[in-house]
């Protein structure tokens, strides 16, 4: 089974019918390569839930700019993940909070360099 497979077979299997597992977490773990800061609240202990963060997500991108934005064809397959969870009663109401994201540089390169490149990888929190 694959995992957009997954994701429709269980959309409407909430956690208290089914618990958390491997597979949900690392669908969730897929999420941390998206780049979600211009989405995320200011504060770090403000929750968004996933459908919500989704909605500002797609008005924001279309599918043309979701095409255009530096991604590599992986992180087009999580981003449609994304929204199939974000409609999915299994996803949907999970809070995300503690966004942080981080930046790859050289060891000798100055971070306010580094903060031009785009982020190697997203920190977040979920409560399900």
């Amino acid at each position: 089974m694959t995992l957009r497979e997954y994701i429709q077979v269980n959309k409407n299997v909430t956690f208290n019918e089914m618990s958390f597992n491997e597979v949900d977490n690392l669908l969730l773990s897929e999420l941390s390569y998206i780049d979600f800061e211009l989405f995320m609240p200011f504060s770090a202990n403000e929750k968004i839930s996933l459908k919500m963060l989704a909605t500002l997500f797609f008005n924001r991108y279309t599918p043309k700019d979701i095409k255009k934005l530096r991604t590599a064809p992986s992180i087009q397959k999580i981003i449609s993940y994304f929204k199939l969870m974000a409609s999915s009663k299994r996803y949907q109401d999970i809070l995300i909070y503690h966004y942080v994201q981080t930046f790859a540089r050289a060891p000798a390169e100055p971070v306010r360099l580094a903060a031009k490149r785009h982020p190697e990888y997203n920190f977040m929190w979920y409560i399900c």
